[in-house]
């Protein structure tokens, strides 16, 4: 009961579906790994801790039932993660991807401001967006 009404504090328009008169037992088929779904509860349940590393997919089950505070906990996730050599890639996506502008800066000043040699192979993992977005960054420096 407790999860009912966790779940739809978060998500209103769940109301409906728990206050309709229905069959039992009710099945619910969940298009999500068993890990993400957890994840999900958790948050619901306050651990904020399990997000890191599974954002996208979190983003999505966020999308399909409604839950705004995950969906913007997994943004807030990202934003706040160090750009490294490692993770320059997937944060460059998802910063394109979820148009994240904070975190747009951030993987553009790692480019262009780290002492970090960049090889051909991590440059052609980019997402082209990004590409563009240094390119019309470093021209308009010399503009």
């Amino acid at each position: 009961m407790v999860g009912i009404i966790l779940y739809t504090s978060w998500n209103p328009s769940s109301n409906a579906f728990f206050n309709e008169d229905t069959n039992i037992p009710i099945e619910i088929e969940v298009d999500f790994p068993e890990s993400i779904v957890s994840r999900a509860i958790e948050f619901c349940y306050g651990k904020i801790d399990g997000i890191q590393g599974f954002e996208d997919e979190l983003i999505e089950f966020a999308e399909k039932y409604s839950i705004k505070g995950l969906k913007e906990a997994c943004f807030e996730s990202y934003e706040t993660q160090d750009v490294t050599i490692e993770n320059i890639c997937p944060l460059a996506s998802a910063a394109f991807k979820y148009n994240l502008p904070s975190l747009k800066q951030d993987c553009l000043y790692f480019i262009i401001g780290s002492n970090v040699e960049i090889s051909h192979e991590k440059l052609s993992e980019l997402p082209v967006e990004f590409l563009v977005f240094i390119a019309k960054k470093y021209i308009a420096r010399f503009s």
